[in-house]
């Protein structure tokens, strides 16, 4: 399941980079996500690991989410969940008056039981997906 949204936002694009890449602050715009710790790195850095604790499916999950790059314009993170994976692209570009934000996440489901109801569970993500753009339109507006 490939979700992408691109939006603009009056941060500074140093900011909303390493705003969004700092999974510490997905319990602030991510629906589903009740707590994470940082166990690795200070902040968004190449190597940063983040333990989040989620509500998927009226069911308590925890993902363990790697930063691999991170650079000026964008952050690749990884994730491993249980019976699930993810990969996700922030990218960030200076626009008038902000920047342009691109959030690419890939989520792959890896059980017999997630491939059979992918369909229903794209839905679920695609309305968290929804939200979460649209908290982070708000914590990025200043």
């Amino acid at each position: 399941m490939r979700y992408e949204k691109t939006f603009k936002v009056t941060a500074d694009p140093a900011y909303a980079l390493g705003y969004v890449a700092d999974f510490r602050t997905l319990v602030e715009w991510e629906p589903s996500v009740q707590t994470v710790q940082q166990t690795r790195g200070s902040g968004p850095c190449a190597g940063a690991v983040y333990q989040i604790n989620m509500r998927l499916f009226g069911q308590d999950s925890e993902m363990r989410y790697e930063c691999m790059e991170y650079t000026g314009n964008y952050a690749i993170l990884q994730g491993m969940g249980d019976g699930f994976s993810a990969f996700d692209r922030i990218d960030v570009r200076p626009v008038s008056g902000g920047c342009e934000v691109t959030y690419l996440t890939d989520i792959s489901l890896l059980t017999k039981k997630g491939k059979m109801l992918e369909p229903l569970i794209a839905l679920i993500f695609g309305f968290n997906v929804r939200h979460a753009v649209k908290n982070l339109r708000k914590c990025l507006t200043v």
